[in-house]
């Protein structure tokens, strides 16, 4: 499946994904809100040293959205796609 998401993504223009970055910025920016407040509350409040406190805040901070990533790009663009050529 990443396979086919790289070369979804290849092969868009570039308008597209241009048009796609206040949706990114929406996603990423809460979750690494997220990560950095688990993470400073993991090391300040609990003592945990940092390799610890980083897979605290992995954990809780990003969870498994690339996982339900495939499902949910399916419904937002659509089951139509254009063949590359030689694949």
């Amino acid at each position: 499946m990443p396979a086919s998401l790289f070369t979804g993504m290849v092969t868009m223009r570039r308008e597209t994904l241009l048009s796609d970055i206040p949706l990114a910025v929406a996603v990423v920016v809460p979750m690494l809100a997220g990560y950095l407040l688990v993470f400073g509350v993991a090391r300040l409040v609990f003592r945990r040293d940092t390799a610890h406190s980083a897979i605290v805040a992995l954990t809780v901070g990003f969870p498994s959205t690339v996982f339900m990533g495939t499902v949910v790009l399916g419904y937002l663009y659509g089951t139509q796609h254009k063949s590359v050529d030689g694949l």
